[in-house]
């Protein structure tokens, strides 16, 4: 037992005491001006650590409008990017999980939906990084939302539906921190 905690321990102090051309902590913001609701942006933000050059893992915090038919979407998760290169433009493939929470921004005056909370979904993404510039695209998946839909007027008993909460992304951002060391 104690080699395997001594090779993990070299392992990790490996990791560490590699010399690294970007700086370790980036802290990532933007907005997707273009998503499959047609409505408005989604807003981020991506906080994450590189073990490596080429390996970063992070957090996700995201609010997503109004999505298609006035319902809203918020997400925060895990993801993890692996860099291709380290060249002045940087692309990346990366994948994360997520719990996904749905609001319903319309108005009803007989009908109140209530949307399943805490999906849980995942989100395989490809972009590049030129600077502190980041540009991706990625496609948050997940399985059909729950909607429960109540008469409040009492007349009707509540009804069960499904939904569809996939949607698509091109988010653009600017990076604090995670540039090249001088």
């Amino acid at each position: 037992m104690r080699t395997l905690f001594f090779i993990i321990y070299l392992s990790i102090a490996s990791i560490s005491a590699y010399a690294q051309e970007y700086r370790k902590i980036r802290v990532g913001v933007g907005f997707s001006p273009l998503n499959n609701s047609h409505t408005i942006p989604i807003l981020y933000t991506e906080p994450s650590y590189r073990f490596t050059d080429s390996w970063a893992i992070g957090l996700r915090l995201e609010v997503a409008g109004i999505l298609s038919g006035g319902i809203g979407t918020s997400s925060r998760g895990l993801s993890g990017q692996y860099y291709l290169s380290n060249s002045k433009v940087r692309p990346f493939v990366g994948l994360g999980i997520g719990r996904y929470n749905f609001i319903d921004y319309r108005s009803y005056s007989e009908n109140q939906p209530f949307f399943e909370k805490n999906k849980i979904g995942f989100y395989p993404r490809l972009g590049f990084d030129y600077g502190h510039l980041t540009i991706n695209i990625e496609y948050n998946m997940m399985t059909p939302v729950k909607v429960t839909t109540v008469d409040l007027t009492m007349i009707e008993p509540p009804s069960i539906s499904y939904t569809n909460g996939n949607y698509f992304a091109i988010k653009i951002g600017l990076s604090i921190g995670g540039g090249k060391k001088k």
